[in-house]
């Protein structure tokens, strides 16, 4: 073979080079990148429509979840709204031999996570009180009951004497108010409202 055939042959190997260099890099890694990306954006699909089956499977319980929300949640009117978790939260005290020191509640109107034009209108109640550990957890358990659209947001409980029979119980409970006006102004936030000292 002589030096003409060799740099032919040469030429050719680097021309072959050079030329799956750039299908490569113009033609597979592109397709690539496009496969994986439609494999994530079917797998993404694929656990959405997972997700909306679920919801249609559960579609009765929730429906029914709402309609009991619907049912036990407060009247429209804010005072009246506020009057009603003041009482609920005061009969379960006194049935749970709760010794009450405040009840106050106040109304708050903020914007929706999801929906800045939809305002949750709730009414949220701090109560303060004193008992013992059998009382609270009575207490507890019947907040837990209580047929109103209500969740505990925050508990404290802490010793007020030195035995440790005798204990005080600070919670914040938010009611859910359906029907009520909507605020007058753009600023969210607890509206003012008179507190009940027991």
């Amino acid at each position: 073979m002589d030096n003409k055939d060799r740099k032919k042959i040469l030429i050719i190997i680097v021309a072959s080079i050079i030329g799956a260099w750039v299908a490569y890099t113009v033609i597979v890694t592109p397709l690539w990148n496009a496969w994986l990306a439609r494999r994530k954006e079917i797998a993404d699909l694929q656990k959405a429509v997972r997700k909306e089956q679920g919801l249609i499977h559960r579609g009765d319980d929730i429906e029914k979840q709402w309609q009991d929300m619907q049912t036990n949640a407060l009247p429209g009117d804010l005072s009246q709204a506020q009057s009603a978790v003041v009482k609920s939260v005061d009969r379960l005290a006194q049935a749970s031999r709760l010794t009450t020191d405040s009840i106050s509640p106040q109304v708050r109107q903020d914007p929706d996570d999801k929906d800045p034009n939809v305002t949750i209108t709730t009414v949220e109640c701090r109560m303060d009180a004193t008992g013992t550990m059998d009382s609270i957890l009575n207490f507890l358990y019947s907040i837990g009951r209580e047929r109103m659209a209500a969740k505990l947001d925050s508990v404290e409980i802490g010793t007020k004497d030195n035995t440790g029979q005798q204990l005080t119980l600070g919670l914040t409970i938010n009611a859910l108010v359906l029907g009520a006006p909507a605020p007058q102004n753009n600023n969210s936030g607890p509206a003012p409202a008179p507190s009940s000292e027991q």
